[in-house]
């Protein structure tokens, strides 16, 4: 798996997805009065916070890896939303 653009990401209307060096990393496409608008809003809004989740969910296994501390059912969903994010799974 390549390595993806370094967050932070902001959805940025109507550019898209864009990270803190400017680069375009994901296009949004709609127009005012679009079917389907706001749904595409929130989903660029959950793309652009991908790289945050990411770090969240990272820190939160490696915070939780103690076995006293949280069940293993936790963890282990925790560590599948990992792999998926990196492709990984």
């Amino acid at each position: 798996m390549s390595a993806h653009t370094p967050g932070g990401w902001r959805f940025h209307p109507p550019t898209g997805i864009v990270a803190e060096d400017g680069t375009v990393v994901a296009s949004v496409y709609y127009t005012a009065g679009t079917p389907g608008k706001c749904e595409r809003v929130a989903n660029a809004r959950l793309i652009a916070a991908a790289p945050v989740m990411l770090k969240a969910l990272e820190d939160l296994v490696s915070a939780v890896e103690s076995p006293d501390s949280a069940s293993l059912t936790e963890l282990r969903a925790a560590r599948a939303a990992i792999a998926k994010a990196k492709g990984t799974q």
